[in-house]
Protein backbone atom coordinates (compact mmCIF):
# COMPACT_ATOMS: atom_id res chain seq x y z
CA UNK A 1 0.00 0.00 0.00
CA UNK A 2 1.23 3.85 -0.76
CA UNK A 3 1.26 5.98 1.90
CA UNK A 4 -0.24 9.44 0.63
CA UNK A 5 1.07 12.67 1.47
CA UNK A 6 -1.77 14.04 2.56
CA UNK A 7 -2.35 10.97 5.25
CA UNK A 8 1.15 11.33 6.40
CA UNK A 9 0.53 15.20 6.72
CA UNK A 10 -3.01 14.21 8.44
CA UNK A 11 -1.37 12.05 10.97
CA UNK A 12 1.12 14.59 11.78
CA UNK A 13 -1.47 17.21 12.73
CA UNK A 14 -3.57 14.75 14.77
CA UNK A 15 -0.55 14.08 16.49
CA UNK A 16 0.29 18.04 16.97
CA UNK A 17 -3.02 18.12 18.60
CA UNK A 18 -3.17 15.51 20.69
CA UNK A 19 0.26 16.07 21.83
CA UNK A 20 -0.83 19.67 23.13
CA UNK A 21 -3.58 18.90 24.05
CA UNK A 22 -1.84 16.52 26.71
CA UNK A 23 0.66 19.64 27.23
CA UNK A 24 -2.62 21.69 27.88
CA UNK A 25 -4.27 19.80 30.20
CA UNK A 26 -1.35 18.09 31.89
CA UNK A 27 -3.96 15.10 32.32
CA UNK A 28 -2.48 11.15 33.16
CA UNK A 29 -4.96 9.48 31.69
CA UNK A 30 -3.40 11.44 28.54
CA UNK A 31 0.04 10.44 29.26
CA UNK A 32 -0.14 6.88 27.70
CA UNK A 33 -2.02 8.82 24.28
CA UNK A 34 0.63 11.61 24.05
CA UNK A 35 3.56 9.38 24.13
CA UNK A 36 2.07 7.16 21.14
CA UNK A 37 1.09 10.40 19.51
CA UNK A 38 4.56 11.45 19.97
CA UNK A 39 6.16 7.94 18.39
CA UNK A 40 3.24 7.54 15.45
CA UNK A 41 4.32 11.71 14.54
CA UNK A 42 8.05 10.99 14.77
CA UNK A 43 7.87 7.76 12.18
CA UNK A 44 5.13 9.39 10.02
CA UNK A 45 7.65 12.38 9.99
CA UNK A 46 10.45 10.52 9.06
CA UNK A 47 9.12 8.73 6.47
CA UNK A 48 7.23 11.76 4.76
CA UNK A 49 11.27 12.86 4.83
CA UNK A 50 12.61 9.83 3.87
CA UNK A 51 9.84 9.44 0.87
CA UNK A 52 10.43 13.04 -0.35
CA UNK A 53 14.02 13.38 -0.25
CA UNK A 54 16.83 12.08 -2.29
CA UNK A 55 18.32 9.47 0.26
CA UNK A 56 15.47 7.12 -0.87
CA UNK A 57 17.09 6.48 -4.37
CA UNK A 58 20.51 6.14 -3.51
CA UNK A 59 22.46 2.82 -3.38
CA UNK A 60 22.86 3.49 0.28
CA UNK A 61 19.24 3.21 1.13
CA UNK A 62 19.14 -0.14 0.08
CA UNK A 63 20.97 -0.74 3.85
CA UNK A 64 18.25 0.93 5.50
CA UNK A 65 16.54 -2.25 5.26
CA UNK A 66 19.15 -3.67 7.28
CA UNK A 67 19.20 -1.91 10.42
CA UNK A 68 15.22 -2.30 10.16
CA UNK A 69 15.52 -5.51 10.75
CA UNK A 70 18.28 -5.40 13.44
CA UNK A 71 15.53 -3.29 15.42
CA UNK A 72 12.38 -6.07 14.06
CA UNK A 73 15.01 -8.61 15.78
CA UNK A 74 16.34 -6.81 18.59
CA UNK A 75 12.69 -5.55 19.88
CA UNK A 76 11.76 -9.77 19.58
CA UNK A 77 15.12 -9.52 21.61
CA UNK A 78 14.13 -7.54 24.26
CA UNK A 79 10.27 -8.93 24.27
CA UNK A 80 11.87 -12.66 25.04
CA UNK A 81 14.67 -11.05 27.48
CA UNK A 82 17.38 -12.30 25.28
CA UNK A 83 20.49 -11.31 25.77
CA UNK A 84 22.32 -9.22 22.89
CA UNK A 85 19.18 -6.60 22.64
CA UNK A 86 21.81 -3.65 23.14
CA UNK A 87 24.13 -4.49 20.83
CA UNK A 88 21.56 -4.84 18.40
CA UNK A 89 19.65 -1.74 19.06
CA UNK A 90 23.34 -0.12 19.09
CA UNK A 91 24.16 -1.36 15.82
CA UNK A 92 20.90 -0.29 14.03
CA UNK A 93 21.18 3.28 15.12
CA UNK A 94 24.34 3.55 14.25
CA UNK A 95 24.08 2.29 11.04
CA UNK A 96 20.84 4.70 10.59
CA UNK A 97 23.05 7.75 11.24
CA UNK A 98 26.53 6.51 9.23
CA UNK A 99 23.87 5.61 6.22
CA UNK A 100 22.88 8.69 6.07
CA UNK A 101 25.85 10.98 6.83
CA UNK A 102 27.80 8.99 4.03
CA UNK A 103 24.84 9.95 1.73
CA UNK A 104 24.83 13.68 3.39
CA UNK A 105 28.41 13.88 2.72
CA UNK A 106 28.13 12.97 -1.27
CA UNK A 107 25.03 15.35 -1.65
CA UNK A 108 26.13 18.70 -3.80
CA UNK A 109 24.77 21.65 -3.22
CA UNK A 110 23.58 21.33 0.63
CA UNK A 111 20.75 23.49 0.98
CA UNK A 112 19.70 24.54 5.03
CA UNK A 113 16.86 21.44 4.47
CA UNK A 114 19.51 19.10 4.20
CA UNK A 115 21.51 20.39 7.64
CA UNK A 116 18.01 20.31 9.31
CA UNK A 117 17.36 16.54 7.51
CA UNK A 118 20.88 15.47 9.37
CA UNK A 119 20.64 17.15 12.82
CA UNK A 120 17.07 15.40 13.33
CA UNK A 121 18.52 12.08 12.66
CA UNK A 122 21.60 12.68 15.04
CA UNK A 123 18.92 14.26 17.53
CA UNK A 124 16.55 11.81 17.47
CA UNK A 125 19.04 8.55 17.15
CA UNK A 126 20.75 10.12 20.07
CA UNK A 127 17.56 10.26 22.45
CA UNK A 128 16.64 6.45 21.18
CA UNK A 129 20.36 5.32 22.09
CA UNK A 130 20.12 7.83 25.78
CA UNK A 131 16.62 6.30 26.13
CA UNK A 132 17.62 2.43 25.56
CA UNK A 133 20.30 2.92 28.14
CA UNK A 134 18.21 4.66 30.72
CA UNK A 135 21.05 6.99 30.74
CA UNK A 136 20.71 10.49 32.73
CA UNK A 137 18.45 13.07 31.62
CA UNK A 138 17.22 10.81 28.58
CA UNK A 139 14.14 12.11 28.83
CA UNK A 140 15.33 15.84 28.40
CA UNK A 141 17.00 14.73 25.37
CA UNK A 142 14.18 13.13 24.79
CA UNK A 143 11.80 16.08 24.89
CA UNK A 144 14.32 18.52 23.21
CA UNK A 145 14.52 16.12 19.89
CA UNK A 146 11.16 15.51 20.08
CA UNK A 147 10.62 19.65 20.05
CA UNK A 148 13.01 20.06 17.74
CA UNK A 149 11.79 17.27 15.46
CA UNK A 150 8.27 18.41 14.92
CA UNK A 151 9.51 22.33 14.61
CA UNK A 152 11.63 20.80 11.82
CA UNK A 153 8.69 18.94 10.25
CA UNK A 154 5.90 21.84 10.38
CA UNK A 155 8.77 24.30 8.64
CA UNK A 156 9.43 21.34 6.01
CA UNK A 157 5.91 20.67 5.18
CA UNK A 158 5.19 24.74 4.67
CA UNK A 159 8.38 25.13 2.95
CA UNK A 160 7.66 22.43 0.51
CA UNK A 161 4.13 23.13 -0.26
CA UNK A 162 4.87 26.65 -0.95
CA UNK A 163 8.14 25.96 -2.93
CA UNK A 164 5.70 22.84 -4.76
CA UNK A 165 8.08 20.13 -4.08
CA UNK A 166 6.12 18.50 -1.68
CA UNK A 167 3.06 17.21 -3.65
CA UNK A 168 -0.45 15.78 -2.25
CA UNK A 169 -1.05 13.71 -4.82
CA UNK A 170 1.35 11.44 -4.07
Amino acid sequence: MKVNNKILIATIALGFIVIAFNIIFENEEMNSWGSLAEIVTEYAGLYLLYKNGTFQNSRLSRFTGLSIAMVLIGSMFKIMHWPGVAQLFGLAIISFVVLYTVHFSSKHPKQALDWGKLLILILVCSARWFRFFHWKNAYELQYISTFVFLSFILYYIIISLKSGDLSLNN
